[in-house]
């Protein structure tokens, strides 16, 4: 109260071992140790060298993007066909997936994020292509994005070909 705060320890260990006393300031730098949960803990001396108790936070840290994969559930399709079900499986260990987003486009420009779910019905338009491809992107809770994963499907264009026969009888 009378003579202001002059110094702090941060540290990620309760007992401060390591942690120098450092100038005062609202906003520090931590480095973590990689991904995971989290505390840091500080404590702070005035200038006539009163500690105050200890404070703490927990955070998680995740720089890990999810990984995954999709697959067209039904794997041929009709040239008439207008939408299809993929299925979704993504894993992100540290804050989990949030969000998908499909395109028939690579650089999935076309399309906007959306919750993640395991199965997601996606129109398709048939251009010509006998087998297309579909993007699948992942993004978790923390905003890190997955690479581009493909998944193709067949468009069957040839109709049935039938044969009628005739077998001898009375």
């Amino acid at each position: 109260d009378s003579s202001g705060l002059a110094e702090m320890q941060v540290s990620l260990s309760p007992d401060f071992d390591g942690a120098e006393w450092q100038p005062y300031s609202a906003i520090t730098p931590v480095a973590f140790p990689g991904d995971g949960t989290h505390t840091v803990y500080a404590r702070f001396r005035d200038r006539a060298s009163n500690v105050s108790g200890m404070a703490s936070d927990s955070l998680i840290v995740d720089t890990t993007p999810p990984v995954g994969m999709a697959e067209v559930q039904a794997g041929v399709l009709g040239p008439q066909t207008i939408a299809t079900t993929v299925v979704l499986s993504a894993t992100d260990n540290a804050t989990g997936v949030s969000e998908v987003r499909i395109s028939a486009r690579e650089s999935l420009t076309d399309t906007l994020w959306q919750p993640y779910t395991t199965q997601v019905d996606v129109p398709v338009t048939y251009t010509g292509e006998a087998q297309p491809v579909l993007y699948v992107q992942f993004r978790d809770a923390a905003g890190n994005e997955s690479q581009a994963y493909t998944t193709t499907y067949l468009v069957d264009t040839a109709p049935p070909v039938l044969y009628v026969g005739v077998a001898p009888g009375d």
